[in-house]
């Protein structure tokens, strides 16, 4: 093989690695600034009247007389959760984790966002979203959570879940 046919060979065979490269970089890059959720949670106090007023607006009054009845015997929560990422995702449900002061876990539950979306809510970079649930015995793990006095934190986890183009509807 001639010197000119080797160096033609080696700056095609540097092309394709350096193109390679580039794409790899661009995967990786891609991913580490897709959508990251952060969520925080606060304990805060809701009456029956208030509950049955809340739900009223999407349920039958039946079935907030219902959920609230079931919910007076939990711990009410505002969940606030923010897209700091870098692209949109959907938004499903969080879970939140009760931590004492030596860092031992009291409780463990989850907070569905929306009944009736399926996909759940798409959150673009920089959104935020809030709701106003409970956690009552019956939804979570290693109770007592009727009163939120022995948390001295609380973790919150929203995976954000990309679809690409497969949305379900």
């Amino acid at each position: 093989m001639s010197i000119r046919r080797r160096t033609r060979v080696a700056i095609v065979t540097l092309a394709i690695l350096v193109l390679i490269v580039l794409l790899t970089s661009l995967v990786v890059i891609h991913h580490l600034r897709g959508a990251r959720f952060v969520g925080t949670l606060s304990p805060i106090q809701v009456s029956t009247a208030q509950c049955v007023d809340m739900l009223s607006r999407s349920y039958s009054s039946e079935n907030a007389h219902t959920t609230c009845r079931y919910a007076s015997a939990g711990t009410w929560f505002r969940i606030e959760v923010r897209n700091v990422g870098h692209r949109m995702a959907y938004l499903k449900v969080c879970t939140v984790q009760g931590v004492d002061p030596s860092g031992g876990t009291l409780f463990v539950g989850a907070f569905p966002l929306v009944p009736g979306r399926i996909a759940g809510l798409p959150l673009d970079p920089g959104q935020t979203t809030a709701w106003t649930w409970f956690l009552a015995r019956q939804d979570a793990t290693d109770i007592p959570i009727t009163t939120p006095g022995p948390v001295d934190h609380y973790q919150v986890r929203c995976p954000a879940i990309d679809y690409g183009r497969n949305v379900p509807i």
